[in-house]
């Protein structure tokens, strides 16, 4: 919805550069992926053995390899990510390198949100995946145009971000909630 927003008040050619710098900044999504899809049928199996301290043991060190990850990332993209994006789309690009940090926090966000989600798909709290996705979608929808007009090319990446941490929040919530009903019927 944002992209599509800044496609529509700012053009084609700016959605095209924004796109282009957000391609290099999904490391972060695919390499997470890797990290915690394997493990969701180990996830799978302490919860319906009630084994909720290898439970938490797991999603704590699962959220640390996020985070890490997320923190490298951040920090090499702050780093390298002009001499980056200027190697991948040439100097014309460089103008634009302010983009990527946003970009970069919207990937690792991103890449917790998925993991949340299949943490929800997990334990079956599927109202609490669809509730968060429809917020943060409202969200997007409600706000794109508004930030994009306050904050520029950025406003897209900004209003992904509050979707974001908000959706997060709200899964995490329905998780624990859920997390203790399971524990309590046990």
């Amino acid at each position: 919805i944002p992209r599509i927003n800044l496609e529509n008040t700012k053009g084609t050619e700016i959605l095209g550069i924004y796109a282009s710098i957000a391609i290099p900044a999904t490391i972060i999504q695919v390499l997470s992926g890797y990290i915690f899809s394997p493990m969701l049928t180990v996830f799978a199996e302490h919860v319906d053995q009630k084994n909720f301290k290898l439970f938490h043991k797991l999603l704590f060190k699962t959220l640390t390899y996020i985070l890490v990850l997320s923190i490298v990332v951040i920090i090499g993209g702050a780093i390298l990510g002009k001499f980056g994006l200027i190697l991948l789309f040439g100097e014309k690009i460089s103008k634009y390198s302010y983009l990527f940090l946003p970009i970069i926090y919207i990937s690792s966000l991103t890449a917790l949100s998925w993991f949340i989600g299949l943490m929800l798909t997990v334990i079956r709290e599927f109202k609490g995946l669809i509730i968060s996705s429809v917020i943060a979608a409202a969200i997007c929808f409600l706000g794109s145009n508004i930030f994009i007009n306050h904050f520029g090319i950025n406003g897209t990446s900004y209003i992904l971000i509050l979707a974001l941490i908000l959706q997060i929040g709200i899964m995490s919530i329905f998780m624990a909630i859920k997390l203790k009903k399971i524990k309590n019927v046990g």
